[in-house]
């Protein structure tokens, strides 16, 4: 019966140190579902601000695109395009502009330049919400050629 005894009050001792385990096992479970939701919200916030990313670009192509389409149409007035104050009393040049400014947020007018090889540089920027105006603003450029058509006798004007 002396060893019965002496096991019983070992028993008893290990039981005592148990009893906080499985509080601390669901507490540490805890912690760590946590620190996986707050991954998982880091990871939406990246993909929302990706996403926003990626449809300013799009739109700021589109209007790129559209500026084009309005100086083929237009080839006679290109001049009319590469200055602000022109651009202001050209109709054409003035609502792209205007659409330019109401669809990017951040206001910053779109600027058209004729470079070196006789080319026409377009830079389109614009600063997303929340974002420091402090030279971090995001631009679409694009570089094209603009001609006049030639005359419906075939010849060149």
């Amino acid at each position: 019966m002396n060893k019965l005894n002496r096991r019983r009050p070992a028993r008893r001792h290990v039981r005592v140190m148990q009893q906080g385990v499985v509080l601390l096992e669901a507490l540490v479970g805890i912690l760590i579902f946590s620190i996986g939701v707050l991954g998982l919200v880091g990871v939406q916030a990246a993909m929302t601000k990706a996403q926003t990313q990626a449809n300013f670009r799009a739109e700021a192509a589109q209007l790129a695109s559209d500026v084009v389409g309005r100086m083929w149409v237009d080839t006679q007035q290109i001049g009319q395009y590469l200055t602000d104050t022109s651009c202001q009393t050209h109709e054409l040049c003035k609502q792209w502009r205007t659409r330019v400014l109401e669809r990017l947020p951040g206001g910053i007018p779109p600027t058209i330049t004729l470079n070196a090889d006789g080319g026409l540089d377009i830079v389109i920027s614009w600063v997303l919400p929340g974002e420091p105006d402090e030279g971090g603003h995001h631009q679409f450029r694009t570089t094209t050629s603009v001609s006049p058509q030639p005359t419906a006798g075939g010849g060149a004007p």
